[in-house]
């Protein structure tokens, strides 16, 4: 433990000043998805020596790299992302999901091999970032409506000031799927916007968009840093070709529609099987997007839809609705 000496500063009435301290760790232990050490910052504000306010924040020690033609770097190490795209709400729960609720999944999530999490399509929980920031488990974190009006940048802003002290997020998200402006001058105008305002708050890290659209470079691919896909895992190869510069990464990726307990497609009842051998046009099967990946160093990886069930996304089959259970 090290204590710092007391640091004087006069406020006065109704004004604001901002303090910075600079905080030396020698030989500090780096937080890693294997080995996710936490640190505790205490900072104490006295008034007349007496205690007025105080706050308690953990933080970890890591370093994030991202080379265009080799990937994602933790700490020096070479990591592919095996990552889950997950909503916020639970089965029979709702969205106010209790933290044990929250571990159970992040847990059974790592068993099965995952070790990135990317929140659709909002702004998760704070206790999930404390529990992924415990468990070693990355996160791709995402604010929801591209528009760079005052009250949605300044949601955004709200969220890289809350969640930037956690060190399992790697990766900002401006917006998933803005299919009217993402390819055209707007959108690129509002990404700019954007990608200022988190360089501004969070200078250590760098963001993407889920864009859904094949090899097209205009609009905001043209200036967001990390090139996201959302499916099109056919026009990936050829959008590196000719951008071998900019990191890919895939922002979503297989959805495979299944109906859980059924083994059989059943056209009146909409029933799909419940494997991983039925996917919309739109999207693949786990194994097929994992296949073109795999192999690729300058594919870093991606997040598989979905990591859980949910409660949504209806699809038309047959004339009847149905709804999309994810594996």
């Amino acid at each position: 433990m090290a204590i710092f000496p007391d640091q004087q500063i006069i406020v006065h009435p109704s004004a604001k000043e901002t303090v910075k301290q600079l905080v030396m760790l020698d030989n500090p232990r780096l937080w890693s998805l294997n080995d996710p050490y936490l640190y505790r910052a205490v900072v104490v504000l006295k008034t007349d020596n007496q205690v007025a306010d105080s706050s308690n924040t953990r933080f970890g020690m890591r370093s994030i790299r991202f080379e265009a033609d080799k990937g994602l770097f933790v700490n020096g190490e070479n990591v592919k992302i095996h990552g889950a795209c997950c909503h916020q709400d639970h089965a029979g729960i709702g969205a106010a999901v209790p933290d044990d609720i929250l571990y159970y999944r992040l847990r059974l999530l790592k068993e099965m091999g995952v070790n990135a999490y990317r929140t659709c399509h909002n702004p998760p929980a704070p206790e999930l970032l404390d529990a992924c920031d415990s468990l070693g488990i990355l996160v791709l974190d995402e604010t929801r409506l591209l528009d760079s009006g005052p009250e949605y940048l300044l949601q955004f802003s709200n969220l890289i000031l809350r969640d930037r002290n956690h060190p399992s997020i790697f990766l900002w998200s401006i917006g998933n799927e803005e299919s009217y402006i993402q390819t055209g001058d707007i959108g690129k105008r509002i990404a700019g916007t954007f990608i200022a305002r988190q360089q501004q708050l969070d200078p250590t890290r760098t963001c993407t968009y889920a864009a859904d659209v094949p090899n097209v470079f205009n609009g905001i691919n043209e200036v967001i840093p990390i090139r996201g896909f959302n499916y099109r895992q056919f026009a990936v190869a050829d959008y590196h070709k000719s951008h071998p510069g900019q990191p890919i990464v895939g922002t979503e990726m297989g959805s495979t529609v299944t109906t859980r307990g059924i083994y059989s497609k059943d056209t009146i009842r909409c029933y799909v099987p419940d494997q991983d051998i039925t996917a919309p046009w739109w999207a693949s099967r786990a194994e097929e997007w994992w296949t073109l990946c795999a192999n690729q160093p300058w594919w870093m990886g991606g997040f598989v839809w979905t990591g859980f069930d949910y409660r949504a996304s209806p699809r038309l089959i047959s004339g009847r609705t149905s709804i999309r259970i994810s594996a």
